[in-house]
């Protein structure tokens, strides 16, 4: 993008950093992994994400919670937080070192095509993507391919095969685009 609106660290942008993505309809399974991988990485690692419901809320907690920093890209101007719900884990963000940002003005509300361009930016961001669980059609999917186009490394946590929300990261794995994790060390 032209510009980047960041609140909070922007140094945080030229550390190591790794994007934790996934599904808003996050399983348990899903959490359990998007919390234990977040978690560990954000020892040694910048843990970037969207600050969506699922796994990016998932993530950006985790990393708080092991007292890491991590960085929220938004699909909305960073004084609008959206989802509205997650309002607390931005000042939560900002609050423990972290950063909110976008390309978009400070005050410009979500819309459903500024997802898909947030997306570039989380896996621009960073170094490498991880998937922690996803679907077959879905914003994660966008970002994998942002991430592809952008030679980073991608990363894939395998999942049930009969769960809808394991076929994104079941399928990555079978066409060898993604490298095939079970731990986050």
């Amino acid at each position: 993008p032209m510009t980047l609106y960041v609140r909070g660290d922007a140094g945080l942008l030229d550390e190591k950093s790794v994007a934790v993505v996934g599904t808003r309809k996050i399983s348990a399974y899903g959490r359990r992994v998007a919390t234990a991988f977040s978690a560990e990485l954000s020892k040694r690692l910048v843990i970037v994400s969207g600050l969506a419901y699922g796994v990016d809320t998932a993530a950006h907690e985790a990393a708080l919670n092991a007292c890491g920093k991590t960085v929220a890209v938004l699909g909305s101007g960073v004084m609008n937080i959206y989802p509205a719900a997650n309002e607390n884990l931005g000042a939560r963000i900002l609050a423990q070192g972290g950063a909110i940002v976008s390309e978009y003005g400070l005050f410009v509300p979500p819309n459903n095509y500024h997802f898909p361009m947030r997306n570039r930016i989380v896996s621009g961001l960073s170094d490498a993507l991880l998937i922690c669980e996803a679907p077959l059609k879905s914003g994660t999917m966008s970002t994998l391919e942002h991430a592809l186009e952008q030679g980073k490394d991608v990363y894939a946590v395998p999942g049930e095969i009969y769960s809808p929300n394991s076929m994104g990261c079941n399928e990555l794995l079978k066409r060898l685009q993604g490298a095939l994790v079970t731990a986050p060390e």
